[in-house]
């Protein structure tokens, strides 16, 4: 239509001879951007790539909504379509061509008797509530008019929020074909929902095995999930692959039953002291589609500057659900101990739930610094040969095969030469060999061996050090090793 309000050109887009039919809906046509647009329902559809038919027709049929887009000038429309050009007699039809005054239209948006006076014309208008919901009901098998191929993946992916990832094999799973369908797309294909956003957020399609990869634990995502497979084959022609999503929700494994968690433990020193757990329970369990069982275990607190019982004086039975407390030092007395206790499902690291234990055993807490006795030590290093042999001389006798088997975590050995301030970097020896202790247990025998031969008459002649030291992250404030 020109501005003037003439038709100016008209196609007639017809079903052939299918035995099928559409209705246009009341104001339910506009044209945007190009394209006519326009709905209703229909029992089917009949174009030179497809032919669907909805119930038996005529005497039966079933109804399905349809929003048709179609851009006038798209020279592919005649490989799709059955359509035809309408004749100047034919748009000028009575039938088709109807006259409205200006009058009639200018107040549309003021006058609420409008569409009263004029049943047949339709108006395409915005409306705020466009887009606000889900049309839940509307991913139909119907396959799309201008695809060349389509299948509908029907048993679809069951997956509960959290769990491990599933894997939707079409070619063990589907019996329609789908894999002879997916197989015609090239490699750009894409998997998207029904209103054309990616689906990468859940996983993907790899063709090898022809297997989908989906998974989600992401509270917002639960619910029916409508998606696509779409791609062109070598022809560039349209190919489609339907599959529904269906993301149940899943709640952690926690305690049931009558009893209370204990979250807080008073225990002995030096006694046994065991706990069982409450009765697990998992809400999902027994539902369709759901497999797993819950597990619980124990980790150390995530809390800063706490020490934890784990590995000292505590364990678990992940079978009898019984924590075991077994403290036995005078270290432990007094002092408070922090650890998580953690439930989800054996297939489901995604649905988690901890809580915060705290332990804290009997007894005053004991003061070291007071109550132990300490002996001083003091070492001092003997004159380096020419050959690398050199000692170190104790204050009191040592446990030399304790200092022997510990040496390297006990203390460093390194080089400081003259041009330390130049590169600011200690020099490793290759080698510092325990070769003997004397008969009091007061001095150690050791040979050191050097990654460059002249290192040793540096050593011997020059101002370079040879250093031997406690390490430093061994000993307290105190001074105390």
């Amino acid at each position: 239509m020109n501005d003037n309000g003439v038709i100016r050109d008209g196609i007639n887009i017809n079903f052939r001879d299918a035995d099928t039919s559409i209705h246009v809906g009341g104001n339910a046509f506009f044209v945007h951007d190009g394209y006519y647009i326009f709905g209703g329902q229909s029992w089917g559809f009949n174009t030179k790539m497809q032919n669907q038919t909805g119930g038996t027709a005529r005497e039966n049929p079933v109804y399905s909504s349809y929003v048709f887009k179609y851009e006038y000038d798209n020279d592919f429309n005649d490989h799709c379509f059955y359509q035809a050009k309408l004749s100047k007699r034919e748009i000028t039809d009575e039938k088709i061509y109807r006259e409205f005054n200006e009058d009639d239209v200018m107040n549309k948006t003021l006058n609420r008797d409008l569409f009263r006076s004029m049943p047949r014309q339709f108006i395409g208008y915005e409306s705020r509530y466009s887009g606000s919901f889900d049309l839940q009901d509307t991913f139909k098998t119907h396959p799309r008019m201008c695809a060349k191929a389509t299948v509908n993946l029907t048993e679809g992916i069951n997956y509960f929020r959290g769990k491990n990832p599933v894997i939707y094999d079409v070619s063990a799973t589907d019996t329609q074909g789908g894999i002879n369908v997916i197989n015609q797309m090239d490699d750009e294909m894409d998997w998207i929902f029904q209103n054309g956003t990616s689906v990468a957020r859940f996983g993907n399609y790899t063709r090898i095995g022809g297997k989908f990869y989906m998974s989600t634990d992401n509270e917002d995502d639960v619910g029916k999930h409508r998606t696509i497979l779409r791609g062109c084959d070598r022809y560039n022609k349209l190919v489609e692959a339907y599959l529904y999503i269906q993301v149940y929700n899943n709640k952690y494994p926690d305690f049931g039953g009558s009893e209370e968690l204990n979250t807080t433990f008073l225990i002995p020193n030096f006694e046994l002291t065991e706990y069982v757990l409450p009765p697990i329970v998992d809400p999902e369990l027994g539902e369709l589609f759901y497999s797993g069982t819950p597990v619980i275990y124990v980790e150390n607190s995530t809390e800063p500057n706490v020490e934890s019982p784990v590995g000292r004086f505590m364990t678990f039975d992940n079978i009898t659900k019984v924590i075991s407390f077994r403290p036995s030092s005078k270290w432990y007395a007094g002092n408070t101990y922090k650890f998580r206790l953690v439930l989800q499902e054996s297939d489901g690291p995604g649905v988690t739930f901890s809580y915060p234990m705290e332990v804290q055993i009997e007894g005053t807490k004991y003061e070291f610094y007071k109550e132990e006795n300490f002996t001083d030590y003091t070492f001092e290093m003997g004159a380096l040969d020419r050959w690398g042999n050199t000692s170190i001389t104790w204050s009191n006798p040592i446990n030399y095969p304790f200092l022997r088997d510990n040496w390297d975590a006990m203390f460093d050995v390194y080089i400081k030469n003259v041009t330390i301030r130049e590169h600011n970097q200690t020099m490793p020896l290759l080698s510092w060999d325990h070769t003997g202790v004397s008969d009091d247990n007061k001095t150690m025998y050791f040979k050191a061996r050097f990654h460059d031969p002249y290192m040793l008459g540096l050593l011997t002649k020059k101002s370079d050090r040879l250093y031997i030291h406690l390490k430093y992250d061994l000993m307290d404030f105190e001074g105390h090793f």
